[in-house]
């Protein structure tokens, strides 16, 4: 209940600030030219897969993660507020900035992707995750 007051607060928010800001740039010609050009999200994915993804599947995992991957100490509930994070922001983002990308299934199918390689990877995933994520976003553009 209390995370669906915070995303209901979070989106009237940016829904105010796209229409106040964006709509009348009052005096902020510039973040608002660059708001209006867009980004493609291929340039946000190692922000998305590190920042948001692998901090919410660290910080959920080892507070509420009961239920192990098999052969790895990562926590499915970790893997899972991973892909809800970087779902929620990517919609937040998708109100402020344009975001150009032609496919949501591939965009949702890239989040999860990424995801599971962070459950499952031994390796130094700060430097795997994004590039992986980047890989499958132009790979399914």
């Amino acid at each position: 209940m209390l995370l669906i007051l915070v995303i209901l607060i979070m989106h009237s928010l940016v829904f105010k600030f796209d229409r106040i800001v964006l709509r009348n740039c009052i005096g902020l010609k510039p973040i608002c030219y660059v708001f209006s050009l867009g980004v493609h999200i291929v340039l946000l994915s190692g922000i998305l897969s590190l920042t948001i993804g692998d901090t919410a599947a660290s910080v959920i995992g080892s507070y509420i993660g009961k239920h192990r991957w098999p052969y790895t100490k990562k926590t499915i509930e970790g893997t899972m507020a991973s892909i809800v994070a970087q779902a929620l922001t990517l919609i937040l983002v998708s109100h402020v900035v344009t975001l150009h990308y032609t496919s949501y299934i591939g965009l949702s199918i890239a989040v999860v992707l990424t995801s599971l390689l962070e459950a499952f990877t031994t390796q130094i995933d700060n430097l795997i995750l994004p590039v992986f994520m980047y890989v499958v976003l132009i790979s399914l553009s």
